[in-house]
């Protein structure tokens, strides 16, 4: 079975749903309408999709000096990878709407607690529509499986250790949200609007074509 580690097309998903070999992963969300992602989930989904809800299985609460949706703690997130019936050499795909954000999260996430068998569907659920792909509305129920997730310190930094980074000149940090936000015209999320200063902005919709895949190599 070939394996995908970064980005995957509705094709290539196709055939693995085919084969039965794979762990298709919703993460529908919208920030500004928390349960949608849900509803549009029960109302048709890949078949054999299962749920991750941003707020709840892929974030912890949020805390005083926390920012938004800080990461899980390892314990949660593990119960949640073995809930999925993941372990390490089941092959995960994961997609959201046409943006990839937040499937871009979980792909990051699960490579970051050592699951490397990890894309995201290009495109997302946009592509396998536009492709006359059905949905199917089931609920699978999954087997849990026992995984030991071992996350990797060097892919996560404190805000400590950006501070520290700003005065060594060191690094290049990037601001992948959109200009207006990082300019500080518009802020509907946050409370403060602005950037970290020295960012630069490298707006994710950008590596993006019109219809939600990512551009080619020779583009970026």
């Amino acid at each position: 079975m070939t394996i995908f580690k970064n980005l995957i097309s509705v094709a290539e998903l196709n055939a693995l749903l085919q084969e039965g070999s794979c762990r298709v992963v919703d993460c529908r969300h919208e920030l500004m309408q928390p349960e949608k992602g849900y509803q549009e989930y029960l109302a048709g989904h890949i078949d054999g999709a299962i749920y991750a809800n941003l707020d709840h299985d892929l974030a912890s609460p949020i805390s005083a000096d926390s920012g938004r949706h800080p990461l899980p703690d390892i314990t949660d997130f593990q119960a949640v990878v073995e809930a999925w019936g993941v372990s390490d050499d089941v092959q995960v795909v994961v997609y959201d709407n046409s943006n990839g954000a937040i499937a871009a999260r979980l792909w990051w996430m699960l490579r970051w607690v050592g699951h490397a068998n990890v894309a995201v569907l290009d495109g997302g659920i946009t592509a396998w529509l536009g492709a006359g792909e059905p949905t199917s509305v089931d609920i699978p129920m999954i087997d849990s499986m026992a995984y030991k997730l071992e996350p990797n310190p060097k892919m996560i930094v404190t805000t400590k250790e950006v501070v520290a980074a700003q005065e060594s000149g060191d690094f290049t940090l990037l601001d992948a949200r959109d200009k207006n936000r990082f300019d500080g015209v518009s802020e509907p999320i946050d409370s403060k609007a602005g950037h970290v200063p020295g960012a630069l902005n490298v707006p994710f919709s950008k590596l993006l074509q019109s219809d939600g895949r990512w551009r080619p190599i020779d583009e970026l």
